[in-house]
């Protein structure tokens, strides 16, 4: 069945299969050409696999058929690549507009609206949408390291250090720990950025054991 199909196209993905991916995705479109799932799976195939182009164009067609989030995020991706961020920013708006107020998906909007402005250099904006994510759910670790790189950006290093140490703190990944050390070395303080960078150095030894 196509839904049988689509999760397979899924789990290929997790994987990192994405010639799989694209195989069992396109099958699934076969059985069901209006599914728009199948879509993004196939989109997201093509991404992972340097086939922009025809990624970009099923994009466009998910957004079609089917208007939301999901859609309007890869869209967004699409446009980032092309290098137009102002687009980028356009449709990762419409899909914050479509997120539920308070979860996951709609954290997840504002946390990477905050990186598309930060990487252009709108340091106010990137501040606020990582503050919306917090808004939406309290202690998330990707926002508050997104507060950290503002606040280095300003060359705010305390401040910048003490989002890092909550980032850290809610969530312990190699990078967040990294950056730690990274901001701490700034800070004129390289015995404790040691520290950072050997404890960051365990956990990233911890999943490949």
């Amino acid at each position: 069945s196509s839904t049988a199909y689509s999760g397979l196209a899924s789990l290929a993905l997790s994987r990192h299969r994405f010639g799989e991916a694209l195989v069992r995705a396109r099958r699934a479109r076969e059985l069901a050409p209006t599914e728009a799932r199948t879509f993004g799976a196939i989109g997201d195939a093509l991404v992972e696999l340097g086939r922009y182009h025809e990624a970009f164009a099923t994009f466009d067609k998910l957004a079609r058929l089917k208007p939301g989030l999901p859609a309007y995020a890869r869209v967004s991706y699409a446009r980032e690549l092309r290098g137009d961020r102002r687009g980028a920013i356009a449709a990762m708006q419409l899909a914050a507009e479509t997120a539920i107020p308070g979860s996951e998906a709609a954290a997840w909007t504002a946390l990477h609206l905050g990186k598309l402005f930060a990487s252009g250099g709108d340091h106010t904006s990137a501040e606020r949408q990582f503050r919306i994510a917090l808004a939406h759910v309290p202690g998330y670790a990707a926002a508050f390291d997104g507060l950290a790189s503002v606040e280095a950006a300003r060359k705010r290093l305390a401040r910048a250090i003490s989002f890092e140490k909550r980032a850290v703190a809610a969530v312990p990944l190699p990078q967040y720990v990294a950056q730690l050390g990274d901001l701490l070395r700034r800070a004129g303080r390289p015995r404790a950025a040691a520290r950072q960078y050997a404890v960051a150095s365990g956990i990233d030894r911890t999943p490949r054991a």
